[in-house]
């Protein structure tokens, strides 16, 4: 029996050894990690309508191309970078001037969330593109209050800007879309810069005549520590 117990104890040592090595060996995050501008992607260019991407009408597709000016490479892009101060929080530089206060970090589906800490308030008439049916992300925080008539408008919108991301490995993903044609929610209308995807999913909801020229791109971070 002293023997078993013997046995035991001896192994109940080595185990606990033997995890401490496993733990030390493990990899733990180091920051700050730090990322900066690698370069551009090439634009795709896209036409939509109620029954999906248009391909085959050639004078449709050129006359919604001329509606966006030609793409040139943005400067104001090669200013981003991104600091990593852990895994929640990022210090972010645009234009070579940080931002006074960090945001923090939410992930969803495969997509990382960068949040202000301060609430963007403003009146709309009809509708907003901070959360348009066209875009594939919105903010997390995102509230509409109703106006009285007498002011105006129709609502007011309280929000926290996020900027959106796709971590691949070594790098970050961040895409931008460019706009223009004519839908029931939003009418007549042209957007440039616009950091987000297009929701082809918002076609469901276009009428007979609508339709929709759409410019996607992307800038890609690189780390560098």
């Amino acid at each position: 029996m002293k023997n078993y117990q013997l046995i035991l104890i001896i192994l109940l040592l080595l185990t606990g050894i033997l995890s401490c090595k496993k733990d030390e060996t493990e990899k733990v995050p180091e920051y700050p990690v730090q990322y900066v501008y690698s370069y551009e992607t090439e634009s795709v260019v896209k036409v939509f309508a109620k029954n999906g991407e248009i391909t085959s009408n050639e004078e449709v597709i050129n006359r919604f191309k001329s509606y966006l000016a030609e793409k040139k490479e943005s400067s104001e892009y090669k200013g981003i970078t991104v600091t990593y101060i852990s895994a929640d929080t990022i210090q972010l530089q645009i234009d070579e001037t940080p931002e006074e206060k960090i945001r923090t970090v939410h992930r969803y589906n495969g997509v990382t969330y960068w949040e202000s800490q301060d609430t963007t308030k403003f009146p709309i008439l009809n509708s907003s593109f901070v959360k348009s049916s066209l875009f594939k992300y919105s903010p997390i925080y995102y509230v509409e209050y109703n106006l009285p008539w007498t002011t105006g408008f129709r609502k007011s919108v309280h929000f926290k800007q996020c900027y959106y991301a796709v971590e691949n490995n070594e790098k970050l993903i961040i895409p931008f879309i460019d706009f223009a044609g004519y839908t029931i929610e939003n009418g007549a209308f042209v957007g440039t810069g616009f950091n987000n995807t297009f929701d082809e999913n918002s076609i469901l909801n276009f009428g007979l005549n609508d339709t929709v020229v759409i410019r996607e791109y992307a800038v890609e971070l690189e780390k560098i520590n």
